[in-house]
């Protein structure tokens, strides 16, 4: 069986947004088994949130903490292994920034896999195109094609590497 969840902001249309990051890390688990950090890992989460969070409970084994939430990620990064729930190897993909909204996660018996929804992506950028009203329609016409290349360069690079 097959899960998927996926974490999708709103639509957020920036106008030639630069940003500091051109990748972020998503954590996974590369094992059979399931996703769960160790207690040694949500406790040094919890120690590193900002005063006045909601520390995460020990016997939730993490569940509840984004994939992508850079405390974590840090705090997987320095305990490695360490970081590991009973049955779990909790591993760290990094993915181009344009795709921050439109990751998956993929579950097959606790073994998961870490996917983009090209599709969807592509849908967000052309619904910020055509409802940018400062745009000529030809200018519109140009950048859809665009983005249509752009994720169609995204997958072919990702077929070549798997």
């Amino acid at each position: 069986t097959s899960t998927f969840s996926s974490r999708n902001d709103s639509l957020h249309c920036p106008v030639n947004a630069k940003t500091a990051a051109d990748s972020f890390s998503v954590l996974y688990n590369n094992c059979h088994g399931g996703f769960s950090f160790s207690t040694k890992a949500i406790e040094e989460y919890n120690r590193r949130l900002p005063a006045g969070s909601t520390p995460i409970a020990v016997r939730s084994r993490g569940r509840s903490i984004r994939r992508d939430d850079p405390v974590m990620v840090q705090v997987c990064k320095e305990l490695g292994p360490e970081t590991n729930g009973k049955h779990a190897k909790i591993a760290i993909e990094e993915l181009p920034i344009k795709f921050k909204s439109r990751f998956l996660i993929r579950e097959y018996d606790g073994l998961e896999d870490v996917l983009i929804d090209f599709q969807g992506y592509q849908l967000d950028k052309i619904k910020c195109i055509q409802k940018d009203d400062s745009l000529s329609s030809e200018a519109k016409v140009q950048m859809t094609q665009d983005v249509l290349d752009e994720v169609e360069d995204d997958n072919e690079t990702d077929r070549a590497a798997g």
